[in-house]
C-alpha cells in the first residue's frame, strides 16, 4: 500500500491504481484492500468513469467490514447516482 500512497502523492494516477489494483487481486480480504477499493472508487469517480467507479463501491459495500470505509462507499455511491441524474 506504501507504493500506491507515494504514486497517489506524486500525482501518477495510472501507477496508483495498478498498486491498488494489486492489492485487491492480491489481498482481496485484507483491510488495506478495502481501502484500495475505495480510492480506487474515487479515482474512477475524477476520471469520469461512473461503471468503473461503480464496480469498485459495490464491492466495497458488498465486502466492506470496516464501517466508515463502508459509509465513505455508500457516500459515493449516492455521487454517482446525482452524476447520473445530472447527465441525463
Amino acid at each position: 500500500y506504501r507504493r500506491a500512497e507515494e504514486a497517489m502523492s506524486e500525482r501518477d494516477s495510472s501507477a496508483a491504481r495498478r498498486w491498488l489494483e494489486e492489492i485487491v487481486a492480491r489481498y482481496p480480504h485484507e483491510p488495506e484492500s478495502e481501502s484500495a477499493r475505495f480510492e480506487l472508487a474515487r479515482d474512477a469517480l475524477a476520471s469520469h468513469e461512473p461503471i468503473r467507479a461503480g464496480r469498485w463501491i459495490d464491492e466495497l459495500v458488498a465486502q466492506g467490514r470496516d464501517r466508515s470505509l463502508v459509509e465513505s462507499a455508500r457516500f459515493l455511491k449516492c455521487r454517482l447516482a446525482r452524476q447520473a441524474g445530472e447527465a441525463r
